[in-house]
């Protein structure tokens, strides 16, 4: 039986800050002057992008950014890359409020990284208040051409955040798009448990986030 193969790496690399400040500086950081991506990538071979989930952030990056990154790692070093929260948690992936027009954006603006071929997958992250009522807005984001395209050539991946989506509907809908349900390591809180369950809904990729198991710090 042969192997699969495993990428392990953190949420972000830039914390240049000391410990005390929440920063990686002298304690896995040399010092404030490295250069965070390149030694980053000597210990690990993959790295979720977060920040470009958070509009501040990502409304300041370009093709440019992504350019540099790429050049920064090892030829096979691979980037998972956060959905911006104006398609998820804004516009809720409705395509009606221009969610696939902004998504089309996010995608040339992180294409250099395809180029590469460093771009291994994308996440999308949805907000505790998307329920499985919002079922249509996934569905028909999700059948988008440009979607489908994505979906043959990029492993991608979802992370649910409410338990109603415990259900059978959402894993087949999955399933036929071949995107991984994330498996999460959570706090064992009753509304909180569905997501570190090992849900099967692809057959050549799993995303596998570990937060932590702190309800008062988690999310």
């Amino acid at each position: 039986m042969q192997m699969g193969e495993y990428f392990i790496g953190c949420s972000g690399w830039n914390y240049p800050d000391t410990p005390d400040k929440g920063g990686w500086t002298d304690v896995f950081y040399p010092d404030k002057n490295t250069q965070r991506l390149r030694y980053y990538s000597q210990f690990f071979n993959t790295a979720e992008m977060d920040s470009t989930f958070y509009n501040r952030f990502y409304s300041k990056m370009t093709k440019g950014t992504f350019i540099g990154i790429a050049k920064a790692t090892p030829e096979k070093f691979q980037f998972s890359i956060k959905v911006p929260e104006t398609i998820t948690h804004d516009k809720r992936l409705n395509i009606d409020k221009g969610a696939i027009t902004d998504f089309e954006e996010f995608l040339d603006k992180i294409s250099p990284l395809k180029t590469a071929n460093k771009l291994a997958a994308i996440l999308i992250q949805l907000p505790p208040s998307f329920t499985v009522n919002d079922f249509k807005n996934i569905e028909r984001f999700l059948d988008r051409p440009r979607m489908v395209i994505m979906e043959k050539v990029i492993m991608n991946a979802i992370e649910f955040r409410h338990p109603s989506w415990k259900t059978e509907g959402p894993w087949e809908m999955l399933k036929h798009y071949n995107i991984s349900a994330v498996l999460t390591d959570s706090p064992s809180k009753e509304n909180l448990q569905f997501l570190s369950d090992v849900i099967v809904t692809t057959e050549n990729h799993s995303y596998i986030r570990f937060h932590d198991r702190n309800t008062k710090s988690h999310y």
